[in-house]
């Protein structure tokens, strides 16, 4: 059968057309990449995680409306529960994902030193955006870097401004039994002591203790400047209470790990004076930390961002910045994050040292006042 010229030119461009649409259509689908947060999405220390979670989940929304990646990314999220085991499922979930490219996984210290060899052996880089014991990345994992900042830099600080700007010369340690409690007291007995600190006692609770009365009754008739709590949000509520029904005065110190609104809720007027030593300064002395206020606000999450969202929003914006460099692979990711480049980030320009830690890290120093935390400068 011989067809005629102007219907063969017909076909040909209808043939063409359709050749031409779907390749826009190919265009316009994009592989999905999944970055994966794990954390306390349920249980005592919920705020943090929630508050940590929202603000990866903004880097990556930022990412792609921006269409700075071949690919589309995914947050995915599970809950660890505050509890090793729990943590430990998770992260093997994940690492039989393979479209699971990288994590931000943990905010408690003991359940981010169980999953290290998980990472280890899938080969998937967790980038810490909470956890502060220094034993993270001191273990010469590659899998394992950080965000955030470590009991290293917290503690010589908080104990040097407590010398030498509150004259608290003398304090008791309240710590849980944990890993978490104990480096936040190993870590800061020798700089409060070489400092001209003296502890005059250091007593241990485990985690989820209720009644603190007897422990509390024994550090008041040793009459400290301050009680040091080394611990986490519902013990620090709990503790701060009953330190006021017991006619204990003397301020309450700690650390970030209890800095959240939860706490504010929790021990309502007792937590009036509380003083923690803060991963961060405050937003507005942050480079984007304006920025990241507005934009956090305007995606409507129903909770706030806490005070470690900013570690999480950072740990999205370096997540996104290896994506751009080295694809959607988890080995080269892994290897990319100690390369010698900045990262650009809410904290402004930074780079990895070799244990894994983003440099330089800042610390500053908060007390509660009138229902919120604010800067404490003398």
């Amino acid at each position: 059968m011989k067809i005629s010229g102007r219907l063969t030119a017909g076909v040909a461009l209808v043939a063409i057309t359709l050749l031409g649409g779907a390749g826009m259509i190919g265009a316009q689908e994009k592989k999905t990449v999944k970055i994966a947060y794990v954390g306390p999405l349920t249980g005592p220390n919920t705020a943090m995680g929630i508050g940590t979670r929202n603000s990866l989940e903004l880097a990556i929304r930022e990412a792609n409306a921006s269409n700075a990646l071949p690919f589309k990314l995914e947050l995915v999220s599970e809950t660890d529960d505050s509890k090793p085991s729990t943590g430990v499922a998770a992260v093997q979930k994940l690492c039989n994902d393979p479209d699971v490219v990288a994590a931000s996984a943990h905010w408690n210290s003991p359940v981010a030193l169980a999953t290290i060899p998980y990472f280890q052996q899938c080969g998937l880089l967790n980038l810490v955006s909470g956890a502060s014991v220094d034993d993270l990345t001191r273990q010469g994992v590659a899998e394992i870097a950080r965000v955030n900042t470590p009991f290293a830099y917290l503690l010589p600080h908080l104990a040097k401004s407590l010398t030498a700007d509150l004259k608290i010369m003398t304090i008791a340690i309240v710590k849980s039994r944990d890993a978490f409690g104990e480096a936040g007291s190993a870590g800061f007995i020798p700089e409060y002591q070489k400092l001209g600190g003296k502890v005059v006692a250091e007593e241990g609770y485990n985690v989820g203790d209720r009644d603190f009365t007897a422990l509390l009754t024994k550090v008041r008739s040793l009459r400290p400047d301050a009680v040091y709590l080394s611990g986490l949000t519902t013990e620090a509520a709990l503790v701060a209470r009953q330190m006021r029904q017991l006619g204990m005065q003397m301020p309450l110190i700690g650390h970030a790990g209890w800095q959240t609104s939860t706490f504010i809720e929790a021990a309502g007027e007792a937590g009036e004076g509380a003083i923690v030593v803060t991963s961060l300064p405050f937003l507005k002395d942050l480079p984007g930390g304006e920025g990241f206020a507005k934009r956090y606000a305007e995606a409507n999450f129903k909770e706030p961002a806490e005070a470690y969202g900013p570690f999480g929003y950072a740990a999205g914006q370096v997540m996104v910045d290896l994506l751009k460099r080295y694809g959607a692979d988890r080995k080269a990711i892994v290897k990319g994050v100690r390369e010698p480049h900045d990262f650009e980030t809410i904290f402004g320009k930074g780079k990895f040292d070799a244990s894994g830690e983003l440099q330089p890290k800042y610390v500053d120093m908060a007390v509660l006042k009138n229902r919120d935390w604010v800067p404490l400068r003398k």
